[in-house]
């Protein structure tokens, strides 16, 4: 990512009504870190949910997947802690396969390749840093591909964003490969609102961190004791939503005061949507974008649901 796409992505969303940034920038290497605290909060129960899933369900997934070449590329990947449990059982069987970790964090990359050459050591393991819109691969016609796109990271993109989302895939797999996709269920608000509310105040600061890494990579002056931390649940629509909320009317510089974004008293900024499904919709949403649903695997409590998709 260049610090000129980062800049205009942070003009274009400053300067709309209402605001906007882009959850993607959330995920600097100090953003990696807080989140991975988010995935230890009791309250945030998504992570738990679908390491139970891959846990419970891997060895099922890996036969699936025997007899066959696979090229796995998991968009996001973050520290890999979830998968591992797959890839594992992978090796188990001598499947035979590539491991292709996608994330923007080089650093976190680096991490995760790391750790995987000592805990698996028979892996072969070629990360690539990327914004998942940009991405390329070489073309193979002796590897099947499998997509993971997991942590229920769907539920963060627009409508617009999940067309140009499915494109993408679209391009780059071919008919017969697969598709593993995370998502939260929708369950009682109270339980989803104290995900992205917690006590512990871990996930404002990781909102925080978005105009912390704005001030520091776009040369700006915003001062966060000036805005708050806002987290909401619409059970209509299924989405929980963020805002950083200005609480005085300021004007800020960006690259020492080549821009200026102006606020109003209150007026907040939209940093983050995170749609919840039903199990319903899902057969529905894999027809809708080129794929058949094949399996759908749950936690024992129904919390989260990880899909297995075709390509058709």
């Amino acid at each position: 990512m260049s610090e000129n796409t980062f800049l205009q992505d942070v003009l274009d969303g400053l300067n709309s009504n209402p605001k906007t940034l882009p959850a993607k920038y959330f995920y600097n290497d100090q953003g990696d870190l807080i989140f991975q605290q988010i995935m230890q909060l009791e309250s945030y129960y998504l992570s738990r949910a679908e390491a139970e899933i891959l846990s419970t369900y891997s060895g099922e997934i890996a036969l699936k997947m025997k007899n066959d070449s696979w090229e796995i590329i998991e968009l996001g990947a973050g520290d890999g802690s979830k998968t591992q449990t797959l890839l594992q059982s992978l090796l188990e069987q001598e499947s035979d396969i590539i491991y292709r970790p996608v994330d923007i964090s080089s650093a976190v990359l680096e991490q995760l390749k790391n750790r995987l050459e000592i805990s698996l050591p028979g892996l072969r393991c070629e990360p690539i840093a990327s914004d998942y819109f940009t991405l390329e691969l070489k073309e193979s016609d002796k590897r099947k591909r499998l997509f993971l796109f997991l942590g229920s990271n769907l539920g963060n993109y627009t409508s617009q964003s999940i067309i140009t989302f499915f494109s993408l895939l679209n391009r780059l797999l071919k008919k017969g490969d697969q598709l593993i996709l995370g998502l939260d269920l929708i369950k009682d608000p109270n339980r989803i609102l104290e995900a992205y509310n917690d006590k512990e105040k871990v996930t404002s600061e990781f909102n925080f961190n978005l105009l912390k890494r704005i001030n520091t990579e776009l040369q700006s002056n915003f001062d966060l004791r000036l805005f708050q931390h806002w987290a909401t649940y619409d059970p209509v629509l299924q989405e929980a939503r963020s805002y950083l909320i200005s609480t005085e009317e300021r004007t800020y510089e960006l690259m020492k005061g080549a821009y200026r974004i102006s606020f109003q008293e209150w007026e907040a900024i939209h940093v983050e949507t995170s749609k919840k499904y039903s199990t319903k919709q899902l057969a529905a949403l894999a027809q809708k974008h080129g794929f058949e649903q094949t399996a759908q695997f749950q936690d024992k409590v129904k919390d989260f649901v990880d899909v297995l998709w075709t390509k058709l």
